[in-house]
Parts: C-alpha cells; structure tokens; sequence
C-alpha cells in the first residue's frame, strides 16, 4: 500500500512537468506574440503549482525541497529562453538575431531537460525514503507476538504476518489481495465480516472468535481500528490478534480451584459451626456449670450443674461465698484469676485449674473460667465463672485439636492456591504490557509526524490515546509491582533523594485528570530542596495513590494540597490534603491494608 502510494507521488511529480514541458514547445508554434505568452504563463504555472502542492502536502526534506524548486526554476529560465524572445533584447549589431535566438533556444532546451532531471530524481529519492519506512513498517510486524492484519476500506488485505497465518492455517498467497469479508464468509467467522462494517463506519471494536486448529478449538481476541488521512477518510483497517486459550484455560482453572477452595471452606466452616452449636449446648446444657458473684465474691446466681457439682441446693449455694467450697490453694488460684480478670476490661476470660470441695469433703478437679462483668453501677458489676470438669475439657479439647489440624491444612492450601494466584497474575501482567508497549509505540510515531502529517483532530485523538495508554500501562505496573510484593515480599531500595523534586513529579501525574475537573494543584515547600534517604520509588507510588484518591473525590474546582515538610534534622514529613469529602478517620489505620 505504500509503495503504491509513493509511485503515485512519482506520477503527480512527473506529469505536470511533462505537461509544462509540451506546453513550452507548443507554444513555438504559435505566431501571435499574445498567444505565445499566454502558453508560456500556462507552461511555466503547472509545474510550479504541482511543486508546491507536492511540497506542501508531504513530509520532504530540505534536499528534496531544494531540489524541487531548482527543477521548477531551470524549466522557468529554459521556457523563457525557448520562446520568450528575450535574446533578441541582448543581441544588438554584434552578432546576427537568428545565431543568438538559436543558440538561447538550445540553452533554454537543456535547461527544460536539466530541469525535469532534478525533479525526477528528486521524487525517485522521496519514494526510496517511503519504501524504506515501509520495509520497516513490514518488518516490526513480522516480529511482534500478536498476528497482524492490514486492509483497504473496502476489505482487501495488503499485509499479513506470519503469525496470523499460523493461527489460521493459511498461505500468504490465499490472504493478500483477497477481500477479508470473503475470507471470514468462507471460514464460517460471520462476526469479523460485521466487526469490518462497523469499522468502515470509523468504530474501534475488541471482541473474542473460536477457531479451530489442529482439532482443537483455539479463543483468539481481535482488536480493529480504522485508520483515517488528513482529510479524515478511512483509509485503511489494522487489526491484531492475540490467542488467549492458554489465558482461559488458565482463568477457569483458577476460577474452578477457587470454587473447590469455597466447597471446603464452606464445608469446614459448617462442620465448625456445628461443632460450636454442640460444644455450646455441651458447655451450657449439659457439663457446664455456671455461677455469677458481685465484687465481694458472693454467690449471686447457679445452674443445676453447679448445685450437682457442690451436692448442695440453689438455696444453700445463693448468698455464700465462693471461697467456701474450695482449699487455700484453690482460694489463691481463684483470687489471681479474679485480679486478672477485673485488669481487662475488654472481657477477656481467664482459666486455671482449681479444686472444688463438694458437700461430703470430696475435691474434684475443675478447669474454672472468670471473667470480670463490669458496670456503671458498682453494685451490679462482678464476675462469672464456669467449671467445667477436667475429663469432659480433655475429650473437648480433644476435638478441637482435631478441628484445628483440619482448618490449619484448609490454610496451607489457600496460602499454596494464592501463590499460584500471584504467579498467575505476574505472567498475564507481562503478557499485557508487552502489546501495550507497542501501541504506546506506534502512538509516539504518530504524535511525531513519523508515519506524516496528522490532522489537529486526530492529534487530540492521539493525546487522548496515549494519556490512557499510560494509564493503563501504570495500573499494570503497579499489579506488577504488587504481585512481586506477593511473591519475594516488599523490597526496600535506599536511596538520596530530592523530596521537592518527588513532590512535584507526583503533581505532574495527576494535573491532565485534575484538570478535567477545573482542580487547582498546589505544592506546598518551605525550600527550594530537600534531601532524604528512603525508597523513593515506593514513595513515589504510595503519593500517586492519595493524589489520585484525592482527585477521584474532590469535586469541581476544589483544591488538592502536597507538602513537604521537614519536621526534624532527622524526619522528613508527606501530606496530602484537598477539599473534597476526605477519609473517616475510623478508616485512616486501614489505608495502607491489602484490597481497602
């Protein structure tokens, strides 16, 4: 396609000049000085126009313009030489007017042919500089990872690689030239020949076709655009495609592992809570025996268990004190549970073993729990105890390390399954940033005129593309970044840096979306520089996440504020603040916590 277009540069060169050529010998023939000099106005006007049509029009350089307007100004001096009688002014008596109107004749000739020489060979330079860019053109996508498709608006293929070829299992002599309406009709791939419509229209569209190769089905994604020339006509369709099986097989495995992991979960969790339900009918119902005393440590409140437990009746128990039923060393022990029990005032329970005396002097072994019930009212505050016999605690405890085995093995395999997870994640962040790399790529050639001249609406289309491209090529640095945190931890790299200098690059990042919204963004420095030690890329992202938080929700017109502050000798200090709704400060601890 570009070849064709620099032979049709070659045409544009080399016809009006033949043109002006034929109109300068033509106008020898006329005898009427009047008509002889409208000829030569109009054989000397074509070219000239057509030069700087074609000067203007395309990328040149200064050799090719120089050598432009030097063939223009040699087929100039010859027309006006051959016909223009202008050496009839100049001969005078010294040499006859026929001899000198001859021999001006033949320097007016060379100078015609001179003159066409220096523009064919300029253009024939211009068009080798436009094949050379196309070889290129050819050969980077012979070499990018993605299979790469290149069509006229009317759907006929002009360049393929190898890779698509591959992924189709065709020639390339059965794709080039061939119309890809067609080819998708043939293949059965309806949704390409209506995706190449909607593109004609000038929409870009991303969407997933199944293919089979090698008797298997294969998912490939297809991303089109339309490309589009100065004059804002479609002038040719680029798609690539990217087969992304592997992805998906890899997505339902780990969506299939996370489903299993959720069964068990689910099923451990279950068992867990009916485990509970009965330990709690256990403890409450059945084996438990449950007291409560005031702060002099008399008995308010007992179960049947506890009267069981001591042989005693409710009436007997109620009003006594607890140290009534138990040895000196079981008074010391319960006092100590007592005393720690009343410093947590959260409610956490303690337990120790201590020994009950029943109504006929006998000692049982009793695992007691307190906890310290406070209150308002100093009268209602107290404690709670629950004995538990030592024999049902052992066969519970039991259990539970059963329970805990079980939970503990569920854990290694979702700390085994999140690796995986992680690993995961760090390959298709790879995979993506390398195709993203080259659209960013192509982008930049385009914003640097590169591939010509582009139109002051595709340049804001082209702004618009490459901000999101960095973007989106930031959020897959950061998953980068944060699946190798995963994986290897969090790795600190110290360095000396310009704390200003930090401040006002993160500014930077966030003033094309600040802007969007009319916020104004202010940093705030005592100093024109401060220097400190310290990761200043983990800083840099860690300002990147506040300030666009802060952008994201401040609304129009408001202000965001960085300072930077040194508050010690030794301390250097960060802030981020704006006008927006700001953060409940019941969050502030959880800011920096994984998925807040």
């Amino acid at each position: 396609m570009i070849r064709f277009e620099t032979q049709s540069r070659l045409t544009f060169y080399v016809i009006p000049v033949f043109i002006g050529l034929g109109g300068v010998i033509y106008s020898q023939q006329l005898a009427t000085p009047f008509w002889r000099y409208c000829a030569l106005i109009l054989s000397v006007s074509i070219p000239l126009y057509t030069a700087s049509s074609q000067l203007s029009r395309y990328q040149t350089s200064m050799w090719e313009r120089l050598g432009m307007v030097i063939g223009v100004l040699l087929l100039i001096i010859g027309a006006a030489y051959s016909v223009s009688g202008l050496a009839g002014g100049f001969s005078g008596d010294e040499y006859p007017a026929d001899a000198y109107l001859n021999i001006s004749q033949i320097v007016g000739m060379l100078s015609l042919f001179l003159g066409l020489f220096v523009v064919l060979y300029t253009a024939v330079r211009t068009g080798a500089g436009i094949d050379e860019m196309a070889d290129r053109f050819r050969f980077l996508a012979e070499h990018i990872s993605e299979g790469f498709i290149l069509s006229t608006p009317e759907g006929t293929v002009v360049l393929v690689n190898q890779q698509i070829l591959d992924m189709f299992g065709m020639s390339r002599q059965e794709a080039l030239g061939k119309d890809a309406r067609k080819l998708a009709t043939n293949m059965g791939l309806d949704m390409i020949t209506r995706q190449l419509d909607f593109r004609a229209g000038g929409v870009t569209s991303e969407y997933e076709i199944v293919w089979n190769v090698d008797g298997a089905d294969h998912v490939f994604l297809m991303n089109g655009a339309p490309v589009f020339d100065k004059q804002g006509r479609h002038s040719l369709t680029m798609a690539t495609v990217r087969d992304i099986t592997e992805y998906r097989r890899l997505t339902e495995q780990v969506e299939q592992h996370a489903r299993n992991l959720k069964k068990q979960v689910e099923e451990q969790t279950e068992k867990l809570h009916l485990s509970e339900r009965r330990l709690h009918h256990l403890l409450y119902s059945m084996n438990e025996s449950f007291l409560t005393l005031d702060m002099q440590y008399h008995i308010r409140f007992v179960n049947n268990q506890v009267c069981d437990l001591l042989k005693r009746s409710v009436d007997q128990i109620k009003g006594s004190e607890i140290f009534d039923y138990v040895d000196k060393l079981g008074k010391s022990r319960l006092l100590n549970l007592f005393v720690q029990a009343k410093s947590e005032p959260s409610g956490k329970g303690f337990r120790q073993e201590v020994e009950f005396i029943n109504a006929d002097g006998s000692a049982f072994p009793t695992l007691t729990g307190v906890v310290y019930l406070p209150s308002q009212d100093k009268e209602e505050a107290g404690y709670s105890l629950v004995i538990t016999p030592i024999a049902d605690l052992k066969h519970m405890q039991q259990q539970l390390t059963v329970r805990a085995r079980e939970l503990e093995r569920i854990n290694e395999e979702l700390r085994l399954h999140d690796r995986a997870k992680d690993s995961f994640l760090s390959n298709v962040t790879h995979e993506l940033r390398t195709p993203l790399t080259t659209i960013q790529g192509y982008i930049e050639m385009f914003m640097g005129n590169s591939l010509g001249d582009v139109s002051e609406a595709q340049e804001h289309a082209l702004k618009v593309m490459d901000r999101n491209a960095r973007h989106l090529l930031l959020h897959i640095n950061e998953m980068l970044e944060f699946s190798r945190m995963q994986i290897r931890g969090i790795q600190l790299s110290i360095n000396l840096y310009d704390a200003v200098a930090l401040g006002k690059e993160a500014l930077a990042a966030i003033l094309p979306s600040a802007k969007e919204k009319n916020i104004n963004t202010h940093l705030d420095v005592e100093e024109s520089a401060v220097y400190a030690w310290g990761d200043r890329e983990k800083l840099r992202q860690l300002l990147g996440i506040l300030l666009n938080n802060a952008v994201k929700f401040t609304e129009n017109e408001g202000t965001i504020t960085l300072s930077v502050r040194k508050e010690t000798p030794t301390s250097l200090s960060l802030s981020v603040s704006d006008t927006g709704i700001g953060i409940d400060p019941a969050y502030h601890q959880k800011i920096l916590r994984r998925f807040f």
